[in-house]
């Protein structure tokens, strides 16, 4: 049961990079962010999460925020998927890889 939830919530998860060096996702809220692009690896930058600027949440550290974490993705030779590599030090189901795939166009 566990793996067919796990499924359903990949399914549903989108990634969208646009040429103004901007991204958003939809994972389980709306994450914004830009984005810089070095070769094949792309290193991103949360601006705002759930419509809340990162920089307006309180965590209680000025330097653990949000918008403080880069997420590093690497782009496959291919261009055909995108895996994120969670931030240091992320913890429970946020501290493994996840692999986006490109939709058919």
């Amino acid at each position: 049961m566990g793996g067919d939830l796990a499924k359903q919530f990949a399914k549903a998860v989108t990634l969208e990079f646009k040429g103004d060096k901007t991204f958003s996702m939809n994972m389980v809220f709306p994450v914004e962010g830009t984005y810089e692009l070095n070769g094949n690896t792309a290193t991103m930058k949360l601006t705002k999460m759930n419509g809340m600027e990162t920089t307006k949440m309180n965590t209680g550290d000025a330097n653990q925020g949000p918008g403080n974490a880069a997420i590093l993705a690497t782009l496959s030779d291919d261009g055909k998927s995108l895996t994120l590599t969670p931030p240091a030090g992320a913890t429970g189901g946020t501290n493994q890889p996840f692999k986006f795939v490109r939709a058919p166009s």
